[in-house]
């Protein structure tokens, strides 16, 4: 990894970290956009977020030292320590299935999505506690117990850290301002301990020739996480954080439908619709490949057509077969009826109606 590399994605973790819209996604993006393998993927995560450590502590210096100075009188140091545990038993939870998120974009796909939707009811939910009177402006055990459970929700790759806290404070009738500081605070323990100290303890950490480049990520993290910080801070009660929402929502659905468009690229074209589906299930029968083909309107001679000869209608329909046959849990589908005539779209109707899963749509 050279130093511009580097540089540009302490960029977006400074950035990205404080601003609700999930330095996680866009680190994983832009490193899967630009081909980017650390070697020291685990110490370039570090440092990265001591980085934005240093940001914090530079800050909110005057409340760290008067928490340390008067722990029993100050009782922040321990709103942060209650408000750390839910992140902490999520990670040591579902630490794997945050690795399977990471490496399926359709998932961070809907994961912005979900930063999207937090941000519009933050929005909501603070106009409606402002013109009822009912704004807090101090932290209790109540508020920093529902910003924790957030921040679980938040270590979701796609999922902002500040957005979900943020909203958690504001459905707990905190003041946007007053939940925005105290989920920065937050992210010291959040990010220290629990999700790279968990790391550390289980993998070890190994330095290799590209440290001086991953230093130098660390340092334009600091600065561009303190920079984030304080122009966040100074316009978080002014502003409305449905730009923020939009900007998310477009950035999720464009990764969801980017997602769909390299698996249909993935198709070899020189195959038949038949070999196509047959080589990506070996273990089923003709008879299955058959029915599963024949449900979307691939029949008799349709399935010796060669992948290259299918119209894009036609390449959506089988994606859509392999898709059913792989008996997903879950379907988030973005406008599934594109591209498709009046009997590709009943053939799609007939096959969701049988399905026992759970769906998603997202219609734009």
């Amino acid at each position: 990894m050279n130093v511009l590399t580097a540089a540009l994605l302490g960029l977006i973790q400074g950035l990205a970290e404080f601003l609700p819209i999930s330095s996680s996604g866009h680190l994983n993006l832009l490193q899967a956009l630009f081909g980017v393998d650390v070697e020291h993927q685990l110490l370039f995560n570090i440092l990265l977020h001591v980085g934005t450590l240093v940001a914090v502590a530079i800050v909110f210096w005057k409340d760290w030292v008067a928490m340390i100075a008067h722990p029993i009188k100050n009782h922040t140091l321990v709103l942060l320590f209650i408000a750390s545990l839910p992140a902490l038993a999520g990670k040591i939870l579902f630490d794997k299935p945050l690795d399977y998120v990471e490496t399926h974009n359709s998932l961070l796909g809907v994961c912005f999505l979900i930063t999207a939707l937090l941000l519009v009811l933050t929005q909501w939910l603070s106009r409606r506690n402002a013109l009822r009177g009912v704004e807090k402006h101090r932290v209790g055990v109540g508020e920093a117990l529902a910003m924790g459970c957030l921040q679980a929700v938040g270590m979701l790759p796609g999922v902002s850290r500040s957005g979900s806290t943020i909203f958690g404070g504001v459905a707990a009738r905190l003041d946007r301002e007053t939940a925005a500081k105290f989920s920065f605070m937050m992210s010291a323990p959040a990010i220290g301990l629990v999700s790279e100290g968990m790391d550390v303890l289980t993998e070890g950490v190994s330095i290799g020739p590209d440290l001086p480049a991953i230093l130098v990520g660390m340092a334009v993290a600091g600065v561009s996480g303190y920079l984030a910080i304080r122009f966040f801070l100074r316009l978080i009660s002014r502003v409305s954080l449905n730009g923020f929402a939009v900007y998310v929502a477009v950035l999720g659905i464009l990764v969801i439908r980017q997602d769909f468009d390299q698996e249909l690229a993935q198709f070899d074209s020189s195959k038949t619709v038949l070999e196509e589906v047959w080589d990506s299930f070996p273990d089923l029968d003709r008879t299955s490949i058959r029915t599963a083909l024949g449900s979307f309107l691939f029949t008799q001679d349709e399935v010796f057509k060669t992948v290259d000869c299918l119209s894009g209608g036609e390449k959506v329909r089988l994606s859509l077969v392999k898709l059913m046959l792989s008996k997903p849990n879950f379907l988030m589908l973005d406008e599934p009826t594109n591209h498709l005539d009046l009997l590709g779209k009943e053939a799609l109707e007939e096959s969701l109606g049988e399905y026992e899963g759970t769906m998603l749509f997202v219609s734009h």
